[in-house]
């Protein structure tokens, strides 16, 4: 006989862990079994065995106990069945959090044969496929060859009750998560339904059920919770949305969910979405809309990433860590992510997922063409000075004493320290915090008059690469006016990936007046030990800007555990003509012209 211990653990140890082992059950059983009853079926048991193995299954796995330590003859197990006893299944919780959760159900597959008495080789083939398509066709292929026919899930009265319990749980998230309010029906007619659905040959479609009681109530506690919200119409459709989400994996759930929406106009389809996932996960982490995620958008994925490689290496950009979600998600309009709004007969405002596949294919064809367009330019993608800290939250610039200053050129390239990036990082975003809490105290006309003097920078200063800067500021400019400023203020330094703003006023102080016309702003920091601050001025701005807009230096000092503000230095096209050519061709360091500030009175 066998000898397992058990350790328990404390409850709050344990709740990631049950989030884990209850979605390795949703996966299972909603995801894998019509190929695990093929598979049943295909060993020549009849109704009546698969389905008494499907209820062990089910029933195994409603009463699982995740514990916090499984040992078996001394040694760390992931799971144990007691087949003889009262089939008690348990899951080592310690072992199942060190596994890689997109291979989680993979791990149960010894459980899973032994519950169904299948091979165990033949159960981890099926746990690894991660198409839905392959594991439907699989499912298809087995009801056609098999020797026994599949049995219908409505056979099974544990997988029934199941996934009715799972319906009721749902339905009471998603109307909760849109009311904003508690939602439950009354499932009275559950046990009826039940007895019904045991003499069908299928899992029914809803026009098949939608009048039963059990449905109805349903529908009429989703319009009582709704009444008040733009969803208030659409109880009927929601609820139809979620029983038909049932008995398949959460990608076709979620595919089937956004067919839905998109019939629903005047409402929010990506919160819709994201809410449907989350009740789809029931704890767990919901299923990611990012479209590696998704095996039907991984061509789309590869035409959106070439694009973005083929745009830097026109740009001649650093690489930034600047946090700028450049990522297409299926949760949300494409037009966010792309800044395209054209052409007219695409439903660019309409989250990606519920796209026709004719759409998503021309959306790729466009940006495949786009791509295309851009191809022969050769110039190289590095590495960037800026990184993620340079664009969080931070205080504005206190002020500071101002200082005369004067630009120069090293006679050999420094490498700029760790420390010395952090504190570039830390100048660049309180230099922006300043500018944006300068327009966040304009009057609205003041405001669209700063918003027009940075868009002109982009159409005025850097025109090579016009279609490319106007794609990338369509959905910034989309926004609200503060968000708007911003995106447009940092968008050089996000593409380029060194520290370069977009300045519209005439200084970082509170009352600072609008320019006449935007600058190049460098921020940079003073050090007293080095007696002098870096700058990277990017070749490609200083070519096409220089002649027509100065570069302003901002001096940035630390004292008194506060960023001040030292004083601005224009860099006039005259002042880098003292330099000698050799000297400043020195200080050219991958597709950047690396100076130095000094103070005045230093020589």
């Amino acid at each position: 006989m066998r000898e397992v211990a058990t350790i328990q653990g404390e409850d709050a140890d344990l709740k990631a862990a049950r989030h884990r082992a209850r979605r390795v059950v949703v996966e299972v059983l909603e995801s894998y079994l019509p190929a695990l009853i093929g598979a049943l079926a295909e060993t020549g048991l009849g109704d009546e065995g698969q389905a008494a193995r499907i209820e062990r299954l089910v029933v195994a796995f409603e009463a699982m106990e995740v514990v916090a330590q499984l040992q078996e003859r001394g040694r760390p197990v992931l799971t144990t069945f007691d087949a003889t006893g009262a089939g008690a299944l348990k899951v080592n919780a310690a072992l199942l959090m060190e596994l890689y959760p997109p291979a989680l159900a993979d791990a149960f597959a010894p459980t899973l044969a032994q519950l169904l008495g299948l091979s165990p080789t033949l159960v981890s083939l099926l746990l690894r496929l991660r198409d839905d398509q392959q594991v439907r066709n699989l499912a298809g292929q087995a009801a056609r060859h098999a020797a026994a026919k599949p049995v219908a899930a409505t056979r099974i009265p544990a997988l029934v009750r199941w996934r009715l319990a799972r319906f009721e749980a749902r339905h009471a998230g998603l109307i909760a998560g849109l009311s904003e309010s508690a939602s439950s029906f009354d499932t009275s007619g559950r046990e009826p339904l039940m007895r019904a659905l045991a003499a069908e040959p299928r899992w029914p479609e809803w026009f098949d059920v939608s009048e039963v009681p059990y449905l109805q109530n349903a529908v009429e506690a989703a319009s009582t919770a709704l009444q008040t919200t733009p969803w208030a119409r659409h109880a009927g459709a929601l609820t139809e949305m979620l029983w038909e989400c049932g008995g398949v994996s959460p990608r076709s759930a979620l595919r089937q969910a956004a067919r839905t929406l998109r019939t629903i106009q005047g409402v929010d389809q990506a919160r819709a979405l994201r809410l449907v996932a989350e009740v789809l996960a029931e704890g767990a982490a919901p299923q990611s809309g990012e479209l590696e995620a998704w095996p039907s958008f991984a061509e789309l994925a590869q035409v959106w990433r070439d694009l973005l490689d083929q745009e830097a290496r026109h740009l001649g950009s650093w690489r930034a860590a600047s946090g700028q979600d450049l990522s297409l998600n299926v949760f949300d309009p494409p037009s966010e992510a792309t800044g395209l709004s054209e052409p007219a007969n695409l439903p660019w405002s309409t989250p990606l997922l519920c796209w026709s596949t004719r759409e998503r294919d021309a959306l790729r064809d466009l940006l495949r063409g786009m791509e295309r367009a851009l191809q022969g330019a050769a110039a190289p993608v590095r590495a960037g000075q800026l990184g993620a800290r340079a664009f969080e939250k931070r205080a504005p610039l206190a002020q500071g004493e101002r200082q005369p200053w004067r630009v120069g050129v090293p006679r050999r390239v420094p490498a700029a320290t760790a420390e010395m990036e952090g504190a570039i990082d830390a100048a660049f975003a309180a230099t922006r915090a300043s500018m944006n809490a300068r327009f966040a105290s304009l009057s609205d006309a003041e405001k669209q008059r700063a918003l027009s003097l940075a868009q002109g920078a982009y159409s005025g200063f850097l025109t090579r690469a016009r279609q490319i800067w106007e794609r990338r500021l369509a959905s910034v400019r989309a926004g609200k006016a503060e968000r708007a400023f911003d995106g447009l203020i940092t968008e050089v330094a996000r593409s380029l990936g060194l520290p370069l703003l977009i300045d519209v006023f005439e200084s970082p102080a509170p009352n600072a007046p609008l320019a006449a016309m935007p600058v190049f702003c460098v921020p940079t920091i003073w050090s007293d030990q080095a007696d002098f601050a870096p700058i990277w001025l990017p070749i490609e701005v200083i070519g096409e800007s220089l002649a027509t807009a100065p570069l302003r230096v901002r001096m940035v000092t630390l004292s008194q555990g506060a960023l001040r503000w030292a004083g601005d230095h224009s860099v006039q096209p005259g002042e880098l003509r003292k330099i000698p050519t050799e000297r400043l061709l020195g200080s050219v360091y991958e597709g950047a012209l690396m100076m130095t500030v000094h103070r005045r009175d230093i020589v």
